[in-house]
């Protein structure tokens, strides 16, 4: 009776085996110690390996690097709790991706006692589905570009970065060897050396991140011309946050940056003019004191000396003011091609000096607080230009009196965290509703009608963003508005 029992038991067995070994998924059975008891042939043939090198082993002993894509499923599994995933695995067919099931099994007292793995081969799925999703993210950012447009796509494991025509004439690159692929440095070496830096910390943060890319930066071709590039993308990570693929496209906007440029200009002459106004006004006061002291002089040959000096004295410090003023506006407009360190005592002090006789005639007072160690690397005339903005914009909305608050600062930026200087510009003036405030920074937006060019602030903000700060702006009506900007301490 037994040993018909126990034929019964071998057959049923062979059987079973037969079956499992005939199944296309991979099954294997593990111990509490995660140690291989039984793998079908599929297995074997996955991982290249017979059975009897497999069955004894641990996982990290058969599947080496790629054990720990499974075993924090398998200690889980062991706890009692049934697993499903999907990993990456490297096996002797190539790198695949699988969908693993990780199920308990448990003695009659219900303990577990192994773990019963099987699992599918999902590469091929896996592969359209992300070409499908490269395709379609391809496509929405193309569309959300304009102009001439060139499309990427880097496998970062590789790096490999497959590009179409447009994208490799942008840099220099022959255009068959981009379409087979070729290294990211190719590409990034022709990056302007100021927006190097800037360039490649973008690149880092989505690698990490996987959120959106997006960077304008300068290119320079090999016959030295530069070019500007947008570009936009993002970064596929993978489930452990591996970057994967990092596809994109790229856009020359050198048409717009020139226009941009152009604008600027624009907004320079028009605040020449300004200027000029101001300017006038300071040095025609000195100068009629000038003409009625030398006319008292005249009148005078034959009177006191020492009132006759004092007259010469009076005339000599008037002319003064005109040499200060005069020094004042080179100061402002004179160009710097580099960065310098500036004093914002000094800065804002010359700039209120040009303001001297609007301030006193339209009945504004003005408060200036400069802390210590308020100093900071920029560009001069450019940060000159921002604070004369603000200042005659202040002035402009006092034309019945009020106060002038100007401060500057050793600051932290409470968005960013980082360390630099504010300078606030504010003013009692008649403010602005909500509607104003949110479209002031908008090109030829004016709120001055024919004696405004609308583009004073948004050069300004042009300015800020080129050396890395934040301008903003709080302003309600009919009690004044504040300006404050944010400023790293270098360039």
């Amino acid at each position: 009776m037994s040993t018909s029992f126990s034929g019964l038991q071998d057959v049923t067995e062979s059987r079973l085996r037969m079956i499992v070994d005939t199944i296309p998924a991979y099954i294997a059975y593990l111990d509490h110690e995660m140690r291989y008891v039984m793998v079908n042939r599929t297995y074997e043939e996955w991982f290249g390996r017979p059975a009897a090198e497999i069955v004894g082993r641990t996982v990290d002993e058969v599947l080496g690097d790629s054990a720990g894509n499974v075993k924090g499923h398998l200690l889980a599994a062991l706890d009692g709790v049934s697993q499903q995933f999907e990993a990456p695995m490297r096996t002797a067919l190539g790198d695949r991706y699988l969908r693993v099931q990780h199920v308990p099994d448990r003695d009659e007292e219900g303990r577990v006692r192994g773990v019963i793995v099987h699992g599918f081969d999902i590469t091929e799925r896996r592969n359209a589905e992300e070409a499908l999703r490269e395709s379609e993210e391809r496509q929405r950012l193309a569309l959300a570009a304009a102009g001439a447009i060139g499309t990427w796509d880097w496998d970062v494991q590789r790096n490999l970065v497959r590009a179409d025509a447009n994208f490799a004439a942008f840099y220099g690159v022959d255009a068959e060897a981009a379409a087979q692929g070729i290294a990211i440095e190719a590409f990034t070496k022709g990056v302007h050396p100021e927006d190097f830096v800037r360039v490649g910390e973008a690149i880092a943060h989505a690698l990490v991140t996987g959120e959106e890319y997006t960077c304008e930066y300068r290119l320079v071709s090999e016959d030295g011309s530069v070019r500007w590039l947008s570009a936009y993308g993002r970064c596929s990570l993978a489930a452990n946050g591996t970057p994967i693929r990092f596809p994109g496209v790229t856009v020359d906007i050198t048409d717009r940056k020139m226009s941009e440029d152009a604008l600027l200009r624009t907004e320079k002459l028009a605040a020449v003019g300004r200027l000029a106004s101001s300017i006038a006004h300071e040095i025609n006061n000195p100068l009629e004191s000038v003409v009625n002291l030398l006319y008292l002089i005249e009148e005078s040959v034959d009177g006191d000396a020492d009132e006759l000096r004092n007259y010469a004295r009076v005339a000599q410090h008037e002319l003064g003011r005109v040499s200060q003023i005069a020094t004042q506006t080179l100061r402002f407009f004179k160009q710097t091609t580099a960065s310098t360190e500036v004093n914002l005592g000094e800065t804002v002090e010359s700039v209120l000096a040009l303001y001297k006789g609007r301030l006193l005639n339209s009945g504004v007072m003005v408060e200036l607080g400069v802390r210590g160690g308020a100093t900071l690397v920029s560009y001069e005339g450019e940060l000159r230009q921002v604070l004369n903005n603000l200042v005659g914009n202040a002035i402009d909305a006092m034309r019945g009196g009020g106060r002038l608050v100007v401060r500057a600062r050793p600051a932290m930026d409470g968005v960013s965290g980082r360390c630099g200087v504010r300078i606030t510009v504010a003013d009692t003036g008649m403010g602005m509703d909500a509607e104003t405030a949110r479209r002031i920074f908008e090109p030829f937006y004016t709120t001055k009608g024919i004696l405004g060019t609308g583009l004073g602030l948004w050069v300004s903000t042009e300015i800020v963003q080129k050396h890395r700060g934040r301008l903003r702006v709080r302003s309600r009506r009919g009690f004044g508005t504040v300006f404050a900007l944010f400023l790293p301490p270098a360039v």
